[in-house]
């Protein structure tokens, strides 16, 4: 098992851009969790990034050296511009229909593998197939190929890469029982169940009123690999305080699917649809906060009480990657202090739950 923390929270459009990270915030977090160890790290590799690394891996490999880091993952998941401008549903494009996703997922595994230590592992988060609930015909070419070419790179490179599929609200693979239904589906291929797995996003689970440590257990025994949780935490509240409070939260740039359980689960594909519409029952926000906030006086909490020590206990046996994801520091209502510090806190509030 691995703990680290992915740079989605910085630009990473291009190699220079993810190289000012390592040497910049990065090496703040490490000087402030581990300044006697080597950090791994989760790249965030853009579709032109990925292809400057490929031809500059050399110097993407010093810098990780000088820094005292390690890319253990890449999050693979947005493939464009990240931070600035709106992203909302865009960030799902390209799918899992489309030969860019491939490409480019093939691009960032060949960056890992090359940046893993010999017989090493990791894994590459991507794009839960699609955003919306069409057939699943269009997406399986393209992950049959991803996985017989991962297959070859590991046969060339003695590194084994998982693509993992990472469940989001209202996308082609949202909740535990379609990823298990999907896993099922697919034809009993060592290839298939060797570099295809799931990326478990806690903060994923827990919108759809999942209990993480059910959801990575059913994966488990459903025989799906889950090389890597992203620990992140969602907003919570109950009504009907839930209007006021969470209304600075509905910004512009992110995609913030709300589920409101009352006598049912209400779906809203925005949160601004559901401070429209402010049904009753506790409110959940796709909205990663960090996972050590505090719930407020006013009500305001989150669903970081989810990630328990028999949680990561689980995750250890299971030797599943850890990577922290909270990417919202620049759009954060409040005062926070600085990315830096918070992502040391964040590494540190998941260390203090691991078993010893």
């Amino acid at each position: 098992m691995k703990l680290g923390f992915c740079m989605n929270i910085f630009p990473g459009e291009t190699l220079e851009e993810c190289l000012s990270a390592l040497r910049g915030p990065c090496r703040e977090v490490k000087k402030a969790f581990c300044p006697e160890a080597i950090l791994p790290i989760g790249l965030r590799l853009g579709v032109v990034a990925a292809k400057q690394a490929l031809d500059e891996l050399p110097r993407l490999r010093a810098v990780l050296q000088e820094e005292g880091l390690s890319a253990f993952t890449v999050n693979a998941f947005p493939y464009g511009r990240f931070h600035g401008v709106r992203v909302k549903e865009q960030v799902y494009l390209p799918d899992w229909s489309d030969r860019r996703r491939l490409e480019y997922s093939l691009d960032c595994a060949r960056v890992l593998s090359a940046l893993l230590p010999e017989g090493g592992s990791g894994s590459i988060s991507t794009v839960p197939l699609a955003y919306g609930k069409g057939p699943l015909d269009s997406s399986w070419p393209l992950l049959q190929e991803a996985a017989e070419a991962l297959a070859r790179l590991e046969d060339e490179c003695g590194r084994r890469i998982v693509l993992a599929l990472e469940p989001e609200p209202d996308c082609r693979l949202e909740t535990c029982d379609e990823a298990v239904q999907f896993f099922a589906s697919l034809p009993a291929s060592t290839k298939l169940r060797r570099h295809l797995g799931i990326c478990l996003d806690t903060c994923h689970a827990a919108l759809q009123f999942e209990e993480p440590i059910d959801t990575l257990r059913r994966l488990l025994e459903a025989g799906i690999a889950v090389p890597k949780i992203q620990v992140s935490s969602a907003l919570k509240v109950e009504s009907p305080a839930a209007s006021g409070l969470l209304t600075p939260y509905a910004e512009g740039v992110y995609l913030h699917q709300t589920r409101i359980r009352g006598d049912s689960i209400q779906a809203f594909a925005d949160l601004p649809e559901a401070l429209r519409a402010a049904p009753e029952g506790q409110w959940r926000t796709h909205y990663h906060v960090p996972l050590d906030m505090e719930r407020r006086a006013d009500g305001l909490d989150n669903t970081s009480d989810l990630l328990t020590p028999e949680f990561f206990a689980l995750a250890a046996a299971a030797g599943c990657d850890l990577e922290t994801e909270t990417y919202t520091f620049d759009v954060l209502p409040g005062e926070h202090g600085s990315v830096s510090d918070c992502l040391a806190r964040e590494l540190d509030f998941v260390r203090q739950r691991l078993p010893r």
